[in-house]
Parts: structure tokens; sequence; C-alpha cells
């Protein structure tokens, strides 16, 4: 009977294993699949290595914007649960309250970084505009702006620290 539980722990273990080391070579693959078909490829990989001398190694961030693969570039962890704003622009979803839980987590926990990631340089059309006006690109009529919550928070709790491949990039204040 102990043979036949140590088999099965070890079958257990092997499937583990396997499933872990699947779920990374599937991961590493989209995300270079994802990057050398994205046009921002450049950006991305830019600001992820500006994050990673800018920024301690824990450090949560948020991307202004639709390019959540700064995260994993940037080896730095999304500091909300919307790692890509489409989720807070879009009519019919998006909701006053939403976007005040929103700002309630960014308030609550602040994310040592911010990055406007919302179009190819300051002032270029894009994404809906952080604190840098821009004209605004539609998308899939998903441009619902009730964002001006998060925008006070920024100008109040952030600077401008640099801008990195055309993309603005706020630090906490007092990092």
């Amino acid at each position: 009977m102990f043979r036949y539980c140590a088999s099965r722990v070890g079958l257990a273990r092997g499937v583990l294993v396997a499933g872990f080391a699947i779920t990374l070579v599937v991961g590493s693959v989209t995300t270079w699949r994802y990057l050398s078909r994205n046009p921002n490829r450049d950006q991305v990989v830019a600001v992820g290595a500006w994050l990673s001398t800018h920024t301690a190694d824990d450090a949560r961030i948020f991307v202004w914007g639709n390019q959540p693969y700064v995260y994993e570039t940037g080896r730095r962890a999304p500091a909300t649960k919307y790692v890509y704003m489409l989720p807070l622009t879009t009519p019919g979803y998006t909701t006053p309250s939403q976007i005040a839980e929103f700002e309630a987590v960014l308030r609550a926990a602040a994310p040592a970084a911010i990055i406007d990631a919302g179009s190819s340089s300051p002032g270029a059309p894009g994404w809906l505009p952080l604190l840098i006006p821009r004209p605004v690109t539609k998308v899939d009529g998903r441009e619902l702006d009730l964002l001006a919550p998060i925008r006070a928070l920024v100008r109040e709790r952030y600077r401008l620290a640099d801008i990195v491949d055309g993309w603005p990039v706020y630090l906490l204040r007092g990092d």
C-alpha cells in the first residue's frame, strides 16, 4: 500500500512540474510573439529597463494605456487588477463607483510609478490623456472618460520623473 501511495505522489509531482514548465514556456513564447508584433515594442522594452533601474525590485506600478507588457519587461507587479485601461473606459460597463473604488485602491497602496503609455509621444494622438493633453483616437467605442479623479490623484501625489522613449513616467513624490 505504501508503494501505491508513493507512486501516486510521484505522479502528482511530475504532473505539477510538467504543468509549471509548460506554463513558463507558453508565457515566454506569448510575450515574445506579442513584443515582436507590437508597434510600441521599443518603448515597452525601454520603459521596462528604466523601471528596473529607477524603482525597487518589489515596486508595484500602474500603466495608463493598453500596454500591459510593461509589467513584464519591467519585472514589476501591477498595482491594481487593471493591467490595461479598457475596462475603465467601456460605456455600459464602467461606472463612477468603479472609478471611485479604483481611486481608493491607488490611494491606499500607491504604485511607485505610473507610466503614461497612451500615445507614441507626449501630445501625439492616442488613448485618453493622463496629464499631458493629446487628441483622443477612437478605440472601439471605449473612450468613456470618468477618469478625472485619477488624474487629480496623479497631479497631487506624483511628479514627472522622465520621458522614456516618448512615454512619461511619474514617480510617487518622496521616492
